[in-house]
């Protein structure tokens, strides 16, 4: 079992897909999820331990013969820190959902306090998404492998693709940068919003790529104020960052269908090959209306 995870090195966390799963055929059926393909064009129900993954993405061979899995397991306890704090949003929009009168503002009548820790590791989580980014480490393994190819033209290149390897994951997730482009301060300066969906007639996306900035003043940049960012939590609410931080997180409902799919548009528009969610229809109609 840990060699098969040790293969299966998830790009988009298992745990994260699972929040964008559809209801279960069977009982016993695995959880699964619609997922489209930028590449073949295809919405395809898949089960979600067989998508977003690599075969031994986030490590590197070493001069024993073995695998190197920190990255990986690093990942992995990251992925474990957060769960329960997306958990304890996630019961905070039950219990609004299902109590439709209660005071949205006011905070002490939420199930769950969001603590500081579980928004400091919510933000850890949401920049390691950012950085374990498939397209991100594969584009700096190309540009470096072709200047590989014309230095070492005629020898055995592998020793050589595997450091570069290692050297793309660890600059890709800032590991021993001596000049650390710290985000997550930049994030912790953000007011925080949960917008819901507070009935099933409709569903929000997520993709491979699911933090997505918005600016409509000034350019894209997290360093800009006006950059609101926006990361799908699961099918139901989306955690937004925008403006200066003045409180704790604010919940907020997407009262239309309308509100949903211009979201949807949006954080499709955003993908780098694939997006998923529960329903195969909300995925099609995204495609319609993205927007960028």
């Amino acid at each position: 079992m840990n060699q098969l995870r040790n293969k299966r090195q998830h790009i988009t966390p298992q745990f994260y897909l699972r929040g964008f799963a559809d209801h279960p055929i069977h009982e016993k059926e695995d959880p699964a999820i619609w997922r489209y393909s930028k590449n073949t064009n295809e919405v395809k129900r898949k089960g979600i331990k067989n998508v977003g993954w690599s075969a031994y993405f986030y490590s590197w061979g070493q001069k024993d013969g073995t695998r190197n899995n920190s990255v990986d397991n690093n990942l992995k306890s990251i992925e474990d820190a957060a769960a329960p704090a997306i958990k304890r949003i996630d019961e905070n929009v039950s219990f609004l959902i299902n109590n439709p009168r209660a005071n949205i503002k006011d905070q002490s009548v939420l199930p769950n306090i969001i603590t500081e820790m579980d928004y400091d590791v919510l933000l850890v989580f949401m920049l390691n998404l950012m950085r374990r980014s498939k397209k991100l480490i594969d584009n700096i393994i190309d540009g470096t492998n072709s200047v590989l190819d014309e230095v070492f033209e005629g020898l055995n290149k592998q020793p050589q693709r595997e450091q570069t390897k290692k050297a793309a994951i660890q600059a890709a997730m800032d590991i021993g940068s001596p000049i650390r482009h710290d985000f997550k301060k930049i994030f912790e300066t953000r007011q925080p919003l949960i917008f819901f969906i507070p009935n099933e007639s409709t569903s929000l996306i997520t993709t491979d790529n699911p933090i997505c900035m918005y600016n409509t003043i000034e350019s894209n940049g997290l360093q800009n104020e006006s950059t609101h960012i926006l990361f799908p939590v699961n099918q139901r609410c989306l955690l937004a960052l925008v403006g200066k931080k003045y409180g704790p997180i604010l919940y907020n409902r997407l009262e239309g269908k309308k509100e949903t799919r211009e979201l949807n548009g949006f954080i499709i528009g955003k993908m780098h090959e694939f997006a998923y969610g529960r329903d195969k229809r909300v995925i099609e109609v995204a495609l319609k209306h993205v927007s960028v």
